[in-house]
C-alpha cells in the first residue's frame, strides 16, 4: 500500500516522484505477477483522518503487508498500526523525526530513509556559493545518497 499524506499532491513532485519510483520497483521485479499496489491519498495529517483512510482501506484489503508511506508523517501510521494491533504489518517512510524514530524503536516502523538533510543544506550553499561568488555553472541535477535506517544501524547512523 503506498499512503500519500499531503494537502496537495500534485504541488509536491519529490512524493509524486516517490511514489512512481516505488511502483516501477514493484513493475519491474515482480515477475510472478503476484504484487498489488494499492494507493491512498490523505488529505490532512489529523490522527482522525488518517484512521479512518487505514481502517476502510484495510477493511477492504485484508491481506496487506507493507505500507510506503512518501513522505516523514509515516509516524501516523505507525502510532494507527500500534493502536490496532496491527504490528505484523511492515512499514517504511521517510525522516529522522523524533515521532518516527520513537516507532522505529519500538518496532511500528521497519525502515526510514534519510535525505540527509544536512549535507542537502551544505550543497545548496556551496551551489549558490559557486555560482553567485566564484560564476562557475551549476549541475541542474545533483545526486545525494539515500540512507536506509533501521533499529540495527539507529543509533551508528546518529
Amino acid at each position: 500500500m503506498i499512503v500519500n499524506i499531503a494537502a496537495d499532491k500534485d504541488n509536491y513532485q519529490h512524493i509524486t516522484s516517490r511514489e512512481q519510483g516505488f511502483v516501477k520497483y514493484f513493475r519491474d521485479h515482480d515477475t510472478l505477477g503476484g504484487i498489488r499496489l494499492i494507493r491512498r491519498d490523505v488529505s490532512e495529517s489529523t490522527e482522525h483522518k488518517i484512521s479512518s483512510c487505514m481502517q476502510a482501506c484495510l477493511e477492504e484489503n485484508s491481506n496487506i503487508r507493507g505500507i510506503f508511506v512518501t513522505n516523514s508523517k509515516v509516524y501516523r501510521v505507525g502510532q494507527y498500526l500500534a493502536d490496532s494491533g496491527l504490528g505484523y504489518i511492515r512499514l517504511i517512510g521517510y525522516d529522522l523525526i523524533d515521532s518516527n524514530v520513537k516507532l522505529l524503536r519500538n518496532n511500528y516502523i521497519d525502515y526510514l530513509l534519510s535525505q540527509k538533510p544536512g549535507e542537502q543544506g551544505y550543497r545548496a550553499i556551496m551551489s549558490l556559493f559557486s555560482h553567485m561568488i566564484l560564476k562557475r555553472e551549476i549541475a541542474k541535477v545533483q545526486h545525494i545518497p539515500i540512507d536506509i535506517i533501521t533499529r540495527e544501524n539507529l543509533e551508528y547512523y546518529r
